[in-house]
């Protein structure tokens, strides 16, 4: 029997700043959805593998804040 790891409300995480080649930092907010993951064997031990499909929306909100304090909606920039 295959470990099997079905997510059902989605994961989500906290906001995050990712930096883009060009060197401009961006907000970015990470989300996990229809995560369906098995794994080969039937228990948790050294060396035990699994994965599986998902679906990945990457969106970025207003009321984020970047670095230096900025935001669509929120900010020093906005007061």
């Amino acid at each position: 029997n295959p470990i099997t790891f079905s997510e059902e409300d989605g994961m989500d995480f906290a906001a995050t700043t990712v930096q883009l080649p060009d060197g401009e930092r961006v907000p970015f907010l990470f989300t996990c959805k229809q995560l369906l993951a098995k794994g080969e064997g039937s228990e948790f031990k050294p060396g035990f593998t699994w994965g599986g499909e998902f679906n990945v929306p990457s969106y970025r909100t207003g009321g984020f804040l970047d670095p230096k304090g900025r935001g669509m909606y929120l900010g020093y920039d906005q007061a």
